[in-house]
């Protein structure tokens, strides 16, 4: 789980600096076309594609992965120390399926920037679902 988390932590080590390439490459070409819409375009998508040989795609996927991880070891500890009912199982599976769709978004052309918003809507979703359960249903998270 540790693992997960830290490999978590050099993913995104790794996106931002794509998207700081990508801003550099951006204002360097921009710069030198005097405004030119096509070398600013260009200089983007082409720092997408190689900020120190990695991709955009690439390294949402590698976040993704090591997300993905982590949250199923979460889980499995979960059900593991509380004794879960087995229909608890869908909430993960909404949270892997939003962290699966961020690679698969930023692959069609979503901007890397809202593939990490899309990567956090899954674990948001979780941690909103159990503070409303915590709430509406006390007698549930009651101490024996």
């Amino acid at each position: 789980m540790f693992a997960a988390l830290s490999a978590v932590g050099a993913g995104l080590e790794v996106v931002a600096d794509v998207l700081t390439n990508a801003q550099d490459a951006a204002a360097t070409h921009g710069a030198a076309a005097q405004g030119v819409a096509e070398a600013a375009h260009g200089a983007v998508e082409g720092a997408h594609e190689a900020a120190h040989g990695v991709s955009a795609l690439y390294a949402i996927g590698m976040v993704a992965l090591a997300e993905g991880i982590y949250v199923l070891a979460l889980w499995a500890l979960y059900r593991w120390v509380s004794r879960a009912r087995h229909h608890d199982g869908w909430l993960t599976l909404v949270c892997l399926a939003c962290i699966a769709a961020a690679p698969a978004a930023v692959a069609l052309g979503l901007p890397l920037p809202w593939g990490l918003l899309l990567l956090s809507l899954g674990p948001i979703i979780a941690v909103a679902y159990h503070g409303h359960g915590r709430v509406h249903c006390a007698e549930s998270f009651a101490v024996r």
